[in-house]
């Protein structure tokens, strides 16, 4: 007898699954083209908004609450972040390496810093009265959210700039930061007053697990050009090709996820770099048709829908000047630092619009469940930082990011990778 009640609840969660699905991806297309077209807003902010609407009035709370479509959102978060992997240009990365892990951490500790004043100084309650809980706090909850700005950056074609490869470096490396970071929150009950941290692996199982990955990653890279001659000498049906790239993402996703469940983004990036290493660009080319499809319109509308869905309007009403203030907070300390630290390399203007690109918030691999495992972070504080950021998302970046985007072409033309590959003095040689 259970058993059918069981089975007919699942058949009545898959039913509203399916109609949910229908009702996404008909607001992606409606409201996402009219954003685009009229506000221009990218196409997933109307889902963004629409979550947001269906958690105010209650729409498919069960539905959106549920394992399945939890899972389905998470799948689309990775999907986008192999992409990323896909699209780096590693020697790019390798030439602006300084600037991604010195910005990156300049960046995370700065934000994280004027949070951790805001926290313990004007909310000292909320954080247990305790100064490293709130530093911790501030640096976890300020990361970049890597998904978010790479829909922007390839909307408008800006990926593969060097604006583009800069912004998503310094995504990539936040990701290391945060696996790091959760390794420091499992030793925090020593700062801890009150709570205690559960459900935190090992800190050796953690940072072992992250450099086994990068290990890997490397020494696939190292041999990628045999294995990418052994590719180019098979001669099979169409279908091969996309299906061992799909192997590739799967293998190194549940590769991450079995050491430990936050370091399943980090391995996505790696199985996209690992993609572009050893498959040959004809068969990539041919099959990213393919990978697009499955990760940008069928994974992913279900992780912006998600997003909206977690912000709480209920938050918004009862801590408004907090939020407001977590906003400025973070916005002003990104983008001036930004300003400061990148000026000499894209010049004040295009620096400050790089600070309020990495203003998108949540990132992936530090998820809110884990960030709410901090010792002695009230609910409240959780709730506002968790509402404010992203707010942040459609606010901040679509309308002062997208607002400059007419000069797309000006950021392309200045910062493409091909013409900055040959110097005047280059040419001159040539010549």
């Amino acid at each position: 007898m259970k058993g059918c009640i069981n089975d007919q609840n699942g058949w009545m969660i898959m039913e509203e699954i399916l109609l949910l699905t229908a009702i996404t991806y008909a607001i992606a297309l409606i409201f996402g083209y009219l954003s685009e077209r009229y506000l221009r807003m990218p196409w997933m902010f109307s889902l963004v908004i629409c979550g947001i609407i269906f958690s105010a009035f209650g729409f498919f709370t069960q539905v959106t609450k549920s394992e399945n479509f939890q899972l389905l959102a998470k799948l689309g978060m990775l999907a986008l972040l192999f992409m990323i992997g896909l699209d780096l240009n590693l020697k790019e990365i390798k030439s602006l390496g300084p600037y991604i892990a010195g910005g990156d951490l300049f960046l995370c500790f700065f934000e994280g810093t004027m949070l951790a004043l805001l926290f313990y100084y004007c909310f000292p309650v909320d954080v247990g009265n305790s100064f490293p809980i709130a530093l911790i706090t501030g640096i976890t909850f300020g990361t970049i959210g890597e998904v978010t700005l790479f829909a922007i950056l390839a909307e408008f074609g800006l990926v593969n700039t060097r604006f583009g490869q800069l912004s998503l470096g310094m995504g990539i490396f936040d990701d290391v930061v945060e696996v790091a970071m959760l390794a420091i929150i499992a030793t925090l009950p020593a700062f801890s007053t009150t709570s205690q941290v559960q459900g935190i692996p090992n800190i050796m199982l953690i940072f072992s697990g992250l450099i086994g990955l990068l290990l890997i990653t490397f020494a696939v890279v190292k041999v990628g050009g045999k294995i990418r001659k052994a590719l180019e000498s098979i001669r099979g049906p169409p279908y091969v090709p996309p299906f061992l790239i799909l192997l590739t993402f799967f293998s190194f996703a549940a590769l991450g996820a079995i050491i430990y469940e936050n370091l399943a983004p980090v391995a996505a990036i790696m199985g996209g770099i690992v993609t572009q290493q050893i498959f040959p660009g004809k068969i990539l080319k041919e099959s990213r048709k393919s990978v697009n499809f499955l990760g940008s319109f069928f994974l992913s509308p279900f992780f912006f829908l998600s997003l909206g869905t977690k912000i709480s309007l209920a938050s918004l009403i009862a801590f408004p000047v907090l939020i407001l203030v977590i906003v400025l907070v973070s916005f002003s300390s990104r983008a001036s630092a930004s300003t400061m630290l990148f000026r000499k390399l894209f010049g004040v203007k295009y620096a400050f619009i790089l600070g309020v690109g990495l203003c998108a918030k949540f990132s992936t691999a530090s998820s809110p469940k884990t960030s709410y495992s901090i010792p002695d972070i009230s609910a409240t504080l959780y709730s506002a930082i968790l509402t404010a950021y992203i707010i942040m998302k459609p606010i901040i970046v679509s309308h002062i990011l997208l607002g400059s985007i007419h000069r797309k072409s000006e950021i392309t033309t200045l910062f493409s990778i091909q013409e900055l590959k040959s110097s005047p003095e280059d040419e001159r040689k040539n010549e």
